[in-house]
């Protein structure tokens, strides 16, 4: 699998993870961690697509620059229709982020055969 999907998996099991523990705070930090997940998953996604199938680096950077700005549109929706509390969303968003690092260190051992 490219380190691209499995960035974005990685980030989907995060915040699945994430709503699950926020199940022992409430139900309600579990649905903003679940829609943090939507939030982030959602661009990641499309830029793993979009990097798989880009050959420009111009082009790549402006699918890049896509992706935040689906997130920021995303993050905007998500505040303005369901109101989640912060905690729990932010938090999840600062987990997703954290498995770019994860999942660059599952690969750094691997040597190419």
């Amino acid at each position: 699998m490219p380190l691209s999907y499995r960035i974005v998996t990685l980030q989907a099991f995060a915040a699945i993870i994430a709503a699950v523990g926020f199940l022992v705070v409430s139900v309600d930090e579990a649905s903003a961690a679940l829609l943090a997940g939507i939030v982030g998953v959602i661009p990641s996604g499309y830029l793993a697509w979009r990097a798989q199938v880009e050959r420009s680096p111009g082009r790549l950077l402006g699918q890049g620059m896509a992706k935040f700005g689906l997130t920021l549109v995303l993050m905007t929706l998500a505040f303005a229709w369901f109101k989640p509390p912060p905690f729990g969303f932010f938090a999840t968003l600062v987990l997703m982020q954290l498995m770019y690092i994860v999942g660059a260190l599952g690969t750094s051992g691997k040597q190419a055969a």
